[in-house]
């Protein structure tokens, strides 16, 4: 095996861990945060977009059953690219849509600031 055979399967080891974790499915007592975002979403009067514009999105479609965190990384995608979508200055949500953070954490974020931005803005849309 020549050096660049080597250092690609370096790198491919060093991904391995991180995406079966990705791909692995959601456990029985984790958090479902696409359920519980698509829940308050409806509550907050966006029920209406969401079979088109979030139940129909490729993000949200690709956490379907994985871990939370997975789940996080795919709303926060989602999340900024419909705050992108927006008219007007909506930066201030984006930098709320943090990775490295617990999911309960990032649900209070979510709700506090986050889906009132959604809101405000009326979105979500379809992208």
């Amino acid at each position: 095996m020549n050096q660049i055979d080597q250092q690609v399967q370096a790198i491919q080891e060093k991904f391995k861990g991180p995406m079966e974790f990705y791909n692995s499915q959601r456990r029985s007592d984790e958090m479902d945060l696409i359920a519980t975002v698509r829940g308050m979403m409806s509550e907050a009067g966006l029920g209406e977009r969401l079979p088109y514009a979030f139940d129909n999105n490729r993000f949200i479609l690709e956490a379907m059953n994985r871990p939370a965190h997975a789940q996080q990384y795919n709303l926060n995608r989602y999340l900024t690219l419909q705050f992108m979508a927006a008219e007007g200055a909506v930066t201030m949500p984006r930098y709320a849509l943090i990775y490295e953070i617990a999911p309960h954490d990032w649900l209070t974020i979510f709700k506090d600031t986050v889906l009132p931005a959604l809101v405000d803005a009326n979105l979500p849309v379809v992208i």
